[in-house]
């Protein structure tokens, strides 16, 4: 009967402590704008893996192979917002928000800092 009760505690522990990571491939289209001239700019395509885990999001960009970690603010059936708050030694302060439509798959990215500001617009599968 102990060996049953020690089991079922064991069980219970490791489902409870069960997170969950969704992904999803994103392309999107981006353009942006540095500071020093105020005309916008065609980035291109941008490919980015999103992993959603129970409290964040990582943004992977795989152009230059580095992620990003978003808090987030709202999740539920419809829509996935989150931000990120950064200061990079090299870059300076950034902001970053992002914004899922989850019945649509399309995806909006934002971020902006001391060098310009960006905007990514795709879909996500």
């Amino acid at each position: 009967m102990k060996k049953l009760l020690v089991i079922f505690v064991l069980l219970v522990i490791g489902f409870s402590n069960n997170s969950y990571a969704e992904s999803y491939k994103c392309k999107t289209d981006s353009h942006g704008r540095f500071i020093s001239d105020n005309t916008w700019e065609d980035f291109g395509d941008q490919n980015f893996l999103i992993t959603l885990n129970e409290d964040n999001v990582e943004v992977y960009d795989l152009k230059i192979e580095m992620s990003s970690e978003y808090t987030i603010v709202l999740n539920n059936d419809y829509f996935l917002n989150a931000f990120f708050v950064k200061t990079f030694n090299t870059y300076g302060d950034w902001i970053g928000l992002l914004k899922y439509n989850k019945s649509k798959n399309k995806i909006v990215m934002m971020t902006a800092g001391e060098i310009g500001e960006t905007i990514y617009s795709g879909f996500c599968k």
